[in-house]
């Protein structure tokens, strides 16, 4: 099985990543020059339609699939070629509802009889870090007055309408409209939030290459792994009003199924004109699953006003604890979010409760 730092790294082999083959001089002499290589160059996630496979041969050149690549499609058009020739070629996928990482083999082989055989890997979860048979959120209703409407693709089960209000005041608006592709390069995300047009490049997981920038630089959202510290920080429009920083720590290494514990949180926001900042430790012993619905429901602890809804929707992926907190301690406050919840039949989320620091509790019913 091929882990994340391997299929990442694998993608380097390829200088200028195409969907069609890159013709390629060689000098072959009368010593064995013939070579072939394949591998898996794009995360493949539970919802991905495709991934890609980097290559270089040293001649005319065939792809085939092994007897365990039923989830696999190799399309005609892009399984054969002339060599010496060097490229990535996309891969069609079907979804993975199995609820387990799955592998398959495919295999490069040359007219001159060289050939090479990959490993690949279709992810358990979704771009968004759920698992792909997860339940739709549909609504959310707090028993402060908020509520929160969601709306989703029938098909990749990636959303592309929240609503999010409080007594009737509409704190977030956001539509999504995808355009998926093959290529890596070419598909992308269009955004409207609050109003606020986006555009921006997406993986096969819809999830963002980098930093959310509005078309005219009124909104931005940042993301980035420090894995020194095994930390992940999402900041929206940091420095802005409506600023909203959020630092995680965690206990291991991050791939797209980790389990790893979230240990710490800082979060970081401007509340009546006032930069606040908030160190909360993490808990979740129970180990409750936060993969058996569509939304991270970790960003209703600190209610609806101070939520992100980008990692809410699952935007940043390795943003999203794989367990639902039990609670978040304040080291500043010396106060603890206390967190319960009830669970449905299939391990989705029925109800969250969550303790406010003034003593009272808003309880959050999912509807799907």
């Amino acid at each position: 099985m091929k882990t994340f730092n391997v299929i990442a790294n694998s993608a380097k082999m390829v200088l200028a990543a195409t969907t069609v083959t890159v013709a390629m001089t060689s000098c072959l002499g009368e010593a064995d020059n013939s070579y072939a290589y394949v591998q898996q160059s794009t995360l493949c996630y539970a919802n991905s339609k495709a991934f890609n496979v980097a290559f270089q041969i040293s001649s005319n050149w065939q792809l085939s699939k092994g007897s365990d690549a039923d989830w696999i499609t190799l399309d005609p058009f892009y399984s054969y070629g002339k060599g010496p020739s060097m490229g990535s070629i996309p891969v069609l996928v079907s979804p993975n509802a199995t609820g387990k990482a799955r592998v398959a083999t495919i295999n490069i082989t040359g007219a001159d009889g060289k050939s090479n055989l990959a490993q690949v890997l279709q992810y358990a979860t979704k771009g968004d870090g759920s698992l792909y048979n997860a339940r739709n959120v549909m609504s959310i209703e707090g028993s402060d007055g908020s509520k929160i409407e969601l709306g989703y693709d029938p098909e990749t089960r990636v959303p592309y309408y929240c609503k999010i209000t409080k007594n009737d005041k509409v704190l977030e608006n956001i539509i999504v409209d995808y355009l998926p592709r093959y290529s890596d390069t070419t598909r992308v995300m269009r955004m409207s939030v609050n109003d606020i047009p986006f555009t921006t490049k997406v993986d096969y997981g819809y999830q963002p290459f980098k930093a959310l920038v509005s078309d005219e630089n009124k909104e931005s959202v940042d993301f980035a792994i420090n894995s020194m510290y095994s930390q992940i920080i999402v900041k929206r429009n940091e420095g802005m009003d409506n600023a909203n920083v959020q630092t995680f720590n965690t206990s291991g290494w991050l791939n797209p199924d980790s389990v790893s514990s979230f240990t710490r949180m800082i979060i970081g926001y401007k509340a009546h004109g006032n930069k606040m900042e908030e160190t909360l430790d993490l808990k979740h012993t129970e180990k409750i699953s936060n993969r058996y619905q569509s939304i991270d429901a970790n960003q209703l602890i600190f209610g609806v006003e101070r939520m992100n809804p980008f990692i809410f929707l699952g935007f940043y992926r390795y943003a999203r604890c794989p367990f639902v907190f039990e609670s978040a301690e304040s080291v500043d406050k010396k106060y603890t979010y206390a967190v319960s919840c009830t669970l449905n039949t299939d391990k989705s989320i029925n109800t969250l409760t969550v303790g406010r620091e003034d003593g009272s509790s808003v309880t959050y019913t999912f509807q799907y």
